[in-house]
């Protein structure tokens, strides 16, 4: 073909010795191409390069063979990339991707954002993979100690917000895998001791959320819910979940879960949720040394807080509440009128999802066996209204386990009444013996022995009298008190059957001619 006008003598001359090493590769000969780069343009696309690929191909037989000569058998693949992409080791990556972030703090531009993004995503690839190819264990080693000796992880999580978006994820999946990545056999994690000493990083992290309302450029509303999945990483190791637990900062994370943007609020109870559910000893240490202003704040987040937000709480707290490890905190938080109430008004709202949670709160309060006076009067007070309300409450859900333990709950506050009616009953009897037993005494003290006898008679006939007021169900005993022959009141054994003579006398007027004069 006639040289374009174009093209320059130097390349063509290369590209006419390439082409002859392709036919000498079809004759079968054996060719050694010198590994340089080669420059290629063609006089119609401009100044692009023309990448130029060499695969040998299954040839003919060649003359000596068809004659019985022996030929050089070639090998069975041969393929020459002559333009291929030069990959960077993880020594050259780390000292690049150094400098661009210098540069981009300094001021930057374009040109450093896009450095930015390039040296990450061939990071991001050596620690996940190509979704081809597994991961080489021992490049990731190298990259974990490079990053390390750079110190690129503080400039990571400070410039974070500076990147462009998809350099942020980039950025944000390849902390996580240097995190998590061991170095050592005895499984030496080389960044969560980095963070643990560096506390201020953690916190950079924690309070990330803030960004999405403070920046109003560079897609700001994805910048949360970038450290947001750094954060849910780090509390995985509990050195760095104790931190953040501890911190002042981490009582923003109520006010976080209530902003505005839906994206970063659900982004920060999932967070949220992540910290509090993953070391449990570490939370119930947290929850009984800050009991007051987390569950303040928490009360104020269930009162004020928007739909979603309400019910995922919800239903956290009834998890927290219900864990082994929470016991202490369970027992102040159930003893709380204020708690009761708050849950008594979370069962009337609107949403029947909200009903719903609220409810597994609100048992813990009735199931409770020591309640407090306090949390007693007012269960008692609305005791009527409660049973009549859990006969109607969602009785179109076919989850059986919710439908024994609301039966559980109408059980328990029938009980309830029952107590009360029973305290009662004992209160007046006891104020009656007491009566008694001082007219008794001083009527001892000034009669005769025949009038001792009189009035010990007439007070065993005012005794019978009284019970006879005591109602009588289908001619058995209802629930109701039972009166011995020492006065003292008592329950009978059984509700079906009277109780035995010996001793123990019913309440009625059948029995009058047994009680002794």
């Amino acid at each position: 073909a006639r040289r374009p006008a174009s093209v320059t003598h130097q390349p063509w001359r290369h590209a006419r010795r390439i082409l002859s090493a392709a036919n000498s590769l079809a004759r079968g000969n054996s060719v050694t191409l010198k590994q340089t780069q080669l420059s290629l343009y063609s006089h119609t696309e401009g100044r692009e390069p023309v990448f130029l690929f060499l695969e040998e191909q299954h040839r003919q037989p060649s003359a000596k063979t068809q004659r019985g000569e022996p030929a050089r058998s070639p090998p069975r693949t041969m393929t020459f990339a002559i333009f291929t992409k030069h990959k960077r080791t993880p020594a050259e990556l780390a000292t690049k991707l150094s400098h661009a972030l210098e540069s981009l703090a300094s001021g930057g531009a374009d040109k450093d954002q896009e450095s930015c993004g390039k040296y990450l995503s061939e990071m991001r690839v050596i620690m996940f993979g190509d979704g081809e190819q597994e991961p080489d264990p021992a490049l990731q080693t190298a990259l974990v100690t490079e990053v390390h000796k750079a110190h690129l992880v503080p400039h990571i999580i400070a410039l974070l917000p500076k990147l462009y978006f998809e350099t942020r994820k980039d950025a944000a999946a390849t902390f996580n895998a240097l995190v998590r990545f061991p170095l050592d056999p005895d499984g030496h994690l080389m960044f969560v001791d980095l963070l643990a000493q560096r506390t201020e990083l953690l916190t950079t992290i924690l309070t990330g959320s803030e960004l999405g309302e403070e920046i109003q450029y560079n897609n700001a509303a994805s910048i949360p819910l970038s450290y947001g999945t750094m954060l849910r990483e780090v509390v995985r190791f509990q050195p760095l979940c104790r931190h953040v637990l501890f911190s002042p900062d981490f009582i923003k994370m109520f006010d976080y879960m209530q902003l505005p943007t839906f994206e970063i609020a659900s982004d920060a109870a999932a967070s949220f949720r992540e910290v509090l559910t993953r070391h449990k000893a570490l939370v119930a240490e947290y929850l009984e040394a800050n009991f007051e202003v987390f569950f303040g704040a928490y009360n104020g987040m269930l009162e004020r807080g928007n739909y979603v937000t309400r019910r995922q709480s919800l239903k956290l707290l009834s998890e927290l509440l219900l864990d082994r490890a929470n016991i202490n905190s369970m027992m102040r938080y159930i003893g709380s009128v204020e708690n009761l109430c708050l849950m008594m008004n979370l069962l009337r709202d609107e949403a029947r999802s909200i009903q719903f949670e609220a409810f597994h709160v609100f048992k813990v309060f009735v199931a409770n066996p020591n309640k407090p006076p306090a949390v007693l009067s007012i269960l008692m007070k609305n005791r009527e209204k409660m049973i009549g309300y859990l006969a109607n409450f969602q009785n179109d859900r076919e989850d059986e386990q919710f439908i024994d333990e609301k039966a559980m709950l109408t059980r328990l506050l029938e009980q309830l009444g029952e107590q009360q009616q029973q305290e009662e009953e004992e209160a007046a009897a006891a104020k009656e013996s007491s009566s008694l037993s001082s007219s008794w005494s001083s009527t001892s003290s000034a009669a005769s022995p025949s009038a001792r006898r009189t009035a010990a008679s007439a007070s065993s006939y005012d005794r019978a009298a009284s019970c006879t007021a005591l109602p009588v169900v289908d001619g058995a005993m209802s629930d109701r008190m039972v009166v011995n022959v020492r006065g003292e009141a008592r329950r009978p054994s059984t509700l079906s059957q009277p109780p035995s003579i010996s001793g123990d006398l019913p309440c009625s007027t059948a029995s009058l001619s047994a009680l002794p004069i």
